[in-house]
């Protein structure tokens, strides 16, 4: 039983991964000759970065859930499932970042 639940549990966890596998990412071409390959590069690395910090983030929610209902009142647990939740927003929030780097930086050069 204990193995149904943990594999059904990492093939919930994986799903995020599965739809990246559905995009359909083209390799980024290695030689930048004008300042368009350069914006589609850092495009690519902020689309990258933005899912892999979202993935990240639910994970860390997840596990915050987890440690919340696994306290049972004890502060030491309680605290660290809120510092979790914590890194959670954090990772949201250089998510959101790295989401808007590459407008940032079109608006500033050209």
């Amino acid at each position: 039983m204990k193995k149904a639940v943990f594999a059904s549990s990492a093939l919930t966890l994986m799903l995020p991964l599965f739809v990246l596998a559905q995009t359909g990412v083209t390799p980024i071409p290695t030689p930048v000759t004008n300042f368009t390959g350069l914006i589609n590069i850092i495009n690519r690395v902020a689309d990258i970065l933005f899912t892999l910090l979202l993935v990240l983030a639910v994970i860390f929610i997840l596990f915050a859930a987890f440690n919340y209902l696994t306290a049972m009142g004890n502060p030491e647990k309680v605290k660290a499932a809120n510092n979790v939740l914590i890194y959670a927003a954090v990772a949201i929030a250089i998510a959101t970042l790295a989401k808007g780097i590459p407008i940032i930086v079109r608006s500033i050069v050209g």
